[in-house]
């Protein structure tokens, strides 16, 4: 006699879909799944609709997404809402595979998924699964029928600019959205999720939108955006003037190919405009930076963008890649890698293409790779700084009043004697290369060169922002009693104490919060406590120290003593 065989079903359904429910999509990676879908299918553009109205509402209980692809054959419609079932399944030139894509990011957010489609020539049909009645029994089965036409809340969707209805495309509508509410204040706003959802889509699909595809979020055509700037953004090119339009494209720092099982894996660096950092702590929201600031520049730095088949599948920090971590200054730096879905393994993709990690061998290649054009590209961001810094300088007076107060204090002083007796020669070249050192043109702007010329040979004491790349901390060159001490700024004193401290003088302070102030105060203190004791430290090294210097330490506090009681007079008055 046979014995009896208990069997079991394959899968709970309705405790299965609920479980894929918080498969680790948010409300943006579930999006690009459907747009993925409409892009493999053809579609030229993509319209979203939330129903989200800023301020007015406190949920969104359904979405719609509307292409004008090819639309789905009604003999696979019933499939297309299957768990597993894809036409393109490890398909490897297109944007999905999995065949997980849309139904596991749409149940993610809602409970039920309706697709409405027409090919060319054909009806519209209609097909849908509802979690709600999967779990009651109701729908045990996906099923495809043809209707009359599209729900009349989105017949808008599916049709051109000119109210023409589309010959062929697909109605994708959430509803049921139980994932999309304004919860507590350790929650995500809807109005943050939505500016998310818009940046999203204008990265991720950046090389899609630059070829001519339209994506509609809410009826607001999405700009393409390019965090390395190779890319035109029509919004940055209606910010700026005119005369700077020319200039709006990434200087690129270093490209590489590199060929994987016969797969070209491509690597990238660039470095943004000139125009986003002209002056040092630009890129955030203050000064000049503000007319910039939805390029939201600051949240950029030390991230790579991987694209997949041209689609960003990951935007964030790979650990340990860049030289020395991550940098303030990387918010001007480009990183990409671009490659085929033909090496997925080697990113290690998931099946939400939710994120992307180099396998080790890859991660170590890229780390190479990267360092040297990140290094340049900071080097070259710091350069540009210091040179406007000397302009601005020499322009603006910037060292005009301690200038004033020193020429004030010296009227009852003694005379210097450095430098007394010089030639005109060597006259003629310390003031050469202060001019050079504040990057004045003698040729281009006579006038002000000569105002500073005058200035120097006048002044008992000019002090001038220079830079190179010893480790002084300033030089002083002396004609005839005169002195002209030049500011190392490239010193680390002045990079990350007197700069800051600049940047807080010359700004509202409501642009900076009292913990931003407090830890600048704190290291400003710091720094000038160890300004002295490098200066003592210094001293240590000549063994006759107190003979040689006892009487500079002297004359030092004398003077500086006679300046701070004229600096004091004057910031009364």
């Amino acid at each position: 006699m046979e014995q009896k065989k208990e069997v079991g079903q394959l899968i709970e359904v309705d405790a299965a879909l609920e479980s894929m429910r918080n498969s680790g999509h948010d409300l943006s990676t579930a999006v690009g799944e459907v747009v993925d879908n409409a892009i493999d299918a053809g579609g030229r553009a993509v319209k979203i609709e939330t129903g989200f109205v800023k301020g007015k509402t406190k949920e969104i209980t359904q979405m719609a997404f509307s292409d004008n692809g090819t639309g789905i054959s009604p003999s696979i419609l019933p499939q297309v809402l299957t768990l597993g079932y894809s036409s393109n399944h490890n398909q490897r030139t297109l944007l999905g595979r999995f065949g997980m894509g849309l139904k596991v990011a749409s149940i993610s957010q809602a409970r039920r998924v309706e697709i409405y489609t027409r090919q060319i020539g054909g009806e519209i049909h209609h097909t849908y699964i509802d979690l709600t009645e999967i779990r009651e029994h109701k729908q045990t089965c996906i099923v495809e029928e043809e209707v009359k036409g599209y729900p009349l809340q989105y017949k808008h969707l599916m049709c051109d600019e000119k109210g023409e209805e589309y010959p062929s495309g697909t109605l994708v509508i959430w509803s049921k959205i139980d994932r999309l509410v304004n919860q507590g204040k350790y929650s995500s706003s809807l109005d943050k999720k939505i500016g998310d959802l818009l940046d999203f889509l204008a990265r991720a699909y950046r090389r899609f939108l630059a070829q001519g595809l339209k994506i509609y979020l809410d009826g607001k055509l999405v700009d393409p955006y390019d965090p390395l700037f190779l890319i035109e953004n029509p919004r940055l090119i209606k910010k700026v003037e005119e005369k700077d339009r020319n200039s709006l494209r990434a200087e690129i720092m270093e490209e590489k190919e590199l060929v994987i099982d016969g797969q070209k894996v491509e690597f990238t660096v660039t470095l943004l405009p000139q125009i986003f950092r002209r002056k040092r702590g630009a890129g955030g929201n203050r000064g000049e930076a503000k007319q910039f600031e939805f390029l939201h520049l600051g949240d950029n730095a030390g991230k790579v963008s991987i694209l997949r088949n041209g689609r960003e599948i990951y935007y964030n920090i790979i650990p340990r890649s860049l030289p020395g971590g991550r940098d303030e200054l990387d918010r001007f730096i480009g990183i990409e890698i671009s490659f085929p879905a033909q090496l997925d393994e080697y990113f290690q993709v998931r099946n939400v293409k939710r994120g992307a990690e180099p396998v080790d061998n890859l991660r170590e290649e890229f780390r190479k790779f990267v360092q040297p054009p990140v290094k340049r590209a900071r080097a070259k961001i710091r350069a540009c700084w210091s040179e406007m810094e000397k302009r601005d300088a020499a322009q603006n007076n910037e060292h005009e009043l301690v200038t004033r107060i020193v020429a004030e204090a010296s009227k009852t002083a003694p005379r210097g004697q450095a430098g007394i007796g010089r030639s005109a020669e060597e006259i003629e070249r310390i003031l050469q290369r202060a001019l050079q050192d504040i990057a004045v043109d003698p040729d281009s702007d006579p006038k002000l060169a000569e105002a500073k010329r005058q200035e120097f040979l006048e002044n008992p004491v000019s002090i001038l922002s220079s830079g190179w790349p010893g480790k002084e901390l300033f030089e002083i060159e002396h004609i005839n009693g005169s002195s002209i001490v030049k500011l190392n700024t490239r010193h680390a004193f002045f990079q990350e104490i007197y700069c800051k401290l600049k940047q807080v003088a010359e700004k509202d302070a409501a642009d900076w919060t009292k913990s931003e102030l407090a830890e600048i105060a704190n290291n400003t203190k710091l720094a000038i406590e160890l300004l002295l004791m490098a200066y003592a430290r210094a001293e240590s090294l000549n063994p006759n120290a107190d003979t040689v210097y006892s009487e500079l330490r002297s004359y030092w506090g004398i003077f500086l003593g006679s300046y701070m009681d004229v600096l004091t007079n004057t910031m009364k008055k």
